[in-house]
């Protein structure tokens, strides 16, 4: 199984060498773009945080009920999507545009994101 995964990046890479060739002359404007949405779905720490406090609290308290609902269901699978697309635009956005431009793009709107997520949604900021 590792060899597979080894060869599949092998390939990738090579994938990606050419696609740099293509995109020589890149957008900025669409690299702000790839970057800022990567960080803004890396940012995201809603879908987390409440998965991991009601896994939590079923756990310590045995009541599991709280599962038979749509919605801890809904919020995993949140937490899944940002995280997979989270990986997807950062892959794609180191693959195409230089890394001195991409990643402070990406750790400065994760950054923004999070306390924004955590302040508005998650009222952390309130005693």
């Amino acid at each position: 199984l590792g060899f597979l995964f080894g060869v599949r990046i092998l390939k990738r890479r090579k994938q990606l060498r050419q696609l740099r060739r293509l995109h020589s002359g890149n957008d900025a404007v669409r690299g702000m773009l790839i970057g800022a949405g990567g960080g803004f779905l890396a940012g995201q720490t809603y879908f987390l945080s409440a998965s991991a406090t009601l896994l939590h609290a079923s756990i310590n308290e045995g009541n599991w009920s709280a599962w038979l609902d749509w919605l801890p269901y809904t919020t995993v699978g949140g937490a899944i999507a940002c995280a997979i697309l989270n990986a997807i635009l950062m892959n794609k956005g180191l693959a195409e545009f230089e890394a001195m431009f991409f990643v402070p793009m990406f750790a400065g709107s994760a950054i923004s994101a999070s306390c924004i997520s955590a302040s508005v949604v998650l009222r952390e900021t309130i005693d």
